[in-house]
């Protein structure tokens, strides 16, 4: 078997999914993760979506794809998406020395190999909406001319959303994430590139190629949430992954 086969057999067709873009503001986890709530749930009352009423009941995707309420930016996308980010912060917070033996670490080290920060800092930072600009600021111990304190102001960190984020949802709510790549198989090259995604459609021979699984103990109990990840800007970028027929998944099970 030749290695564009074996990439081909390891892959997923992503006309099984219909691909919708979030706000790059560096909450795209949390509004990416909101939109899926929002098929995954029959609902249109909030707090029904909120809370996952009647989870794997999907709604029609055209009442859910690119509409202004939760589509790339909408209102009750973002407000989802700030709540969401407010729970798995609490959730982290409460959690914080819990052994997970799906990860064989606690919460405590998960959280510093992602982020690169100790526990004190994600505190500070991440109770602010990752997609807010904060400007903090501090006093230098230096005074001016007059007498007067010098202080500094500086914007806080991207509070992204990243492995720790994805196992609280994960375990809030007992459901798996499954994290999918664009992936492309360059034949001159003979090797896979990342493929490229414009306007919720991927380029010509994408495939997408699962890359993560969180909550693997939940699988075959309850429908994941599909998210998918490419680079942008030198940094990740979440887009929410909406399967379009329930009767793929036994298809999509074969490669987790």
């Amino acid at each position: 078997m030749s290695n564009q086969e074996q990439h081909l057999q390891n892959t997923i067709d992503p006309t099984l999914f219909q691909i919708e873009d979030v706000s790059n503001d560096n909450s795209c986890f949390y509004r990416s993760t909101a939109n899926c709530f929002n098929y995954l749930t029959p609902s249109n009352n909030f707090k029904h979506i909120e809370n996952l009423y009647n989870y794997g009941k999907y709604k029609d995707l055209k009442n859910i794809y690119n509409i202004q309420e939760w589509g790339y930016n909408g209102d009750k996308q973002e407000k989802l998406a700030r709540n969401l980010q407010n729970i798995i912060y609490t959730w982290i917070i409460n959690n914080i020395d819990l052994y997970l033996e799906e990860y064989h670490m606690d919460v405590k080290t998960i959280l510093t190999f992602t982020h690169e920060i100790d526990v004190d800092t994600y505190i500070d930072r991440y109770q602010h909406f990752a997609g807010d600009i904060i400007t903090k600021q501090y006093d230098t111990g230096r005074t001016n001319k007059h007498g007067k304190p010098i202080i500094k102001k500086y914007k806080l960190e991207d509070r992204w959303g990243g492995t720790p984020e994805h196992i609280a949802i994960s375990e809030m709510f007992e459901i798996p994430i499954v994290i999918i790549h664009s992936q492309k198989y360059d034949v001159k090259k003979d090797k896979i590139i990342t493929g490229k995604i414009r306007n919720n459609k991927p380029e010509k021979n994408v495939r997408f190629k699962i890359i993560q699984i969180f909550g693997r103990k939940y699988l075959y109990k309850k429908d994941p949430i599909f998210l998918l990840w490419k680079k942008h800007n030198r940094s990740g970028h979440y887009m929410s992954l909406y399967i379009k027929n329930i009767e793929y998944l036994p298809q999509i099970y074969t490669l987790l």
